[in-house]
């Protein structure tokens, strides 16, 4: 009988793991199957979808837009530009503060941006940690800057989740269509790359010099100037 009692208590163990297992993996399939739809939302809408503010693609699609607005035979010699915003070390912050809790911090920033923005420029969230604003206005030196810097004090304000306080830096880049770049994709690189460029420096020019329009923010609100993307460093 003591046998019994046990083989029928391995039975029902082995029957509550089985259950256990097709639970996790209909939990897992599901989760995996949000994920994939959420991307397929994000590639045909063109909107990212933790922010709702419009993706990588979206905004390539709009300077695309912008271009061929100048190149037609009627066009006015449009001038624009991109401000490339990235979150210092957010890989790091990432790792730790968690997925949920950097989700809810950059839904705040978003909506913090959204707020900021004017209504004639394009915001996005181009990649986790990384804004950009399309800037279709005739700005340039200085107001250009300042534009950029106001974004960029905006995310420096403290954020409060979960009961914790924390406060965030940034880095800057700019490119401004035709001065920088003629494409798409060229223009949108020239900012990262100056934003990138910008990150730990601490050079400062009390001028923006018109020998080079793309120049990068570092996060203690420096000026540095590049006369060549392509240069040697």
């Amino acid at each position: 009988n003591r046998n019994y009692v046990l083989s029928e208590e391995n039975k029902a163990i082995n029957e509550s793991l089985k259950r256990t297992s097709l639970i996790a993996k209909h939990t897992r399939e599901l989760e995996e199957s949000k994920v994939t739809s959420a991307i397929e939302f994000s590639k045909n809408t063109g909107i990212d979808t933790l922010t709702t503010l419009p993706n990588r693609n979206k905004i390539l699609k709009q300077i695309e837009k912008y271009i061929d607005d100048d190149l037609r035979p009627d066009g006015r010699n449009v001038q624009f530009s991109v401000i490339y915003i990235c979150i210092d070390s957010f890989g790091d912050i990432s790792r730790r503060l968690g997925h949920r809790t950097t989700d809810l911090f950059l839904q705040g920033i978003a909506h913090r941006l959204r707020e900021l923005a004017a209504a004639q420029d394009m915001l996005a969230h181009v990649s986790p940690g990384e804004f950009v604003v399309l800037v279709k206005r005739n700005m340039v030196g200085e107001e250009l800057v300042d534009y950029a810097n106001m974004f960029r004090r905006k995310i420096f304000e403290s954020f409060k989740c979960d009961d914790a306080v924390f406060v965030m830096t940034t880095s800057a880049g700019i490119s401004t269509y035709p001065n920088d770049a003629r494409f798409s994709g060229e223009l949108l690189r020239s900012a990262e790359i100056a934003a990138n460029h910008s990150i730990g420096n601490t050079s400062v020019f009390s001028e923006i010099k018109t020998v080079a329009s793309n120049f990068g923010l570092n996060s203690a609100g420096n000026t540095t100037l590049f006369s060549s993307l392509n240069e040697e460093e």
